[in-house]
């Protein structure tokens, strides 16, 4: 009745998210002040995270608020989750960081 012999198939473990392993984009608006990208980059730092690339864009000149994007290298996700909520902690985070899941396609 299911037009396939459903006996043949085997299951298939199912990874939890929590140990994808992925590059990151995070997006993360912060209070433009001196020292807060030192402050993110030691919690990459301590967690053994790469960064792969970033930018701050100036804020203009009536602002106190910037956005630093973030692309991560290769990383698990819970640690990744960790860091977040590291940044999240920080008095000049503001609101939620963004996170994107990254694909290579060049490979």
């Amino acid at each position: 009745p299911h037009g396939f012999v459903d006996n043949k198939i085997d299951s298939i473990p199912v990874y939890k998210i929590e140990d994808a392993i992925s590059g990151y984009y995070l997006r993360i608006r912060v209070s433009d002040k001196p020292g807060v990208l030192a402050e993110i980059t030691k919690i990459f730092g301590d967690k053994k995270i790469s960064i792969d690339a970033m930018l701050q864009k100036e804020p203009q000149e009536h602002e106190s608020e910037a956005d630093i994007v973030i692309l991560s290298h290769l990383a698990v996700e819970r640690d990744i989750n960790t860091v977040i909520d590291s940044i999240e902690s920080l008095s000049a985070t503001i609101g939620k960081v963004i996170k994107i899941r990254l694909e290579e396609l060049s490979k």
